[in-house]
């Protein structure tokens, strides 16, 4: 059948560096080549100790696909992976317990545009590691022989991420308000202003990290500024919106977007909000 020859060209492979050569890794670390033989096409990945977001970026630059996201790891990651099918190549780098949203071209799905989506969201990334943060935290702040000195480090740390998030590209700003956002004590007045102007930005993506750093931080009114949000003229905007929703109500309301995307995101969190509440109800 077609989709067993299918599946037996899949190269799924997550190995140690340390094992293969790197010839092809660039100076940042990673490399990302797109090979074509006939009609097969297979994405190969290789990574040494660079961070997640380089790697991501790799990959968009490389395949055109927008990739959107809230809070990743900030620890290096080594890995190669190779697969004929982008989806295949994101679960080999991200692992199966992440959830993702694929949104393809409009036209009709040819082998080269099933490859390379239109868009990828990567949703709930911020959970999945959270607890490895928080344990490096705790680790960091743990020993007190080092409290005075730590602290002026960590002040100065904060004034570099807070000048990088007010200056260079989209990228660069977003990855400043990431750590900004895990970094930063909460209800920090200078951090509640300056995400307040980030959520006025003219940058799609500032705006949508903005508001995700806003509620996760819980600077206050997240139900009235997610339902604003669920109205911005970007569909990237408007998917970090639905990820952050909670009510029925306001999945109700998303339901009428104008985007499909958004609209079948909706609906997948509505219905299984629904069934949480069916069963809890019971």
């Amino acid at each position: 059948m077609v989709t067993v020859r299918f599946l037996k060209r899949l190269v799924l492979v997550c190995l140690a560096i340390s094992k293969i050569g790197y010839a092809n890794v660039n100076d940042q670390g990673v490399a990302v080549t797109i090979i074509k033989t006939t009609a097969l096409y297979e994405i190969q990945l290789e990574a040494k100790n660079v961070s997640l977001a380089r790697i991501l970026e790799e990959i968009s630059q490389k395949t055109a696909v927008k990739i959107h996201y809230s809070v990743l790891p900030l620890k290096p990651i080594t890995a190669t992976c190779a697969a004929s099918d982008i989806e295949v190549l994101f679960r080999c780098l991200l692992g199966q317990t992440v959830d993702f949203v694929f949104h393809y071209h409009p036209v009709e799905r040819t082998k080269e545009l099933k490859l390379i989506p239109k868009d990828i969201w990567i949703l709930g990334s911020s959970l999945a590691f959270c607890s490895l943060n928080n344990m490096d935290r705790k680790k960091a702040s743990s020993n007190k022989s080092k409290g005075s000195k730590q602290e002026n480090k960590t002040q100065r740390q904060l004034d570099d991420l807070f000048s990088q998030a007010k200056e260079g590209d989209s990228f660069q700003r977003r990855q400043a308000i990431i750590k900004l956002s895990e970094r930063a004590p909460l209800h920090l007045e200078v951090m509640t202003d300056f995400l307040k102007q980030a959520l006025i930005d003219e940058e799609p993506n500032i705006r949508a990290q903005a508001l995700s750093s806003w509620v996760k931080r819980k600077e206050g009114n997240a139900e009235e500024l997610i339902e604003g949000f669920l109205q911005d003229e970007a569909v990237e905007v408007r998917m970090m919106a639905v990820s952050l929703v909670s009510t029925k109500e306001l999945l109700e309301f998303a339901l009428g977007d104008s985007d499909r995307v958004v609209k079948k995101f909706a609906k997948n969190k509505l219905d299984k909000l629904k069934d949480k509440l069916g069963v809890d109800n019971e």
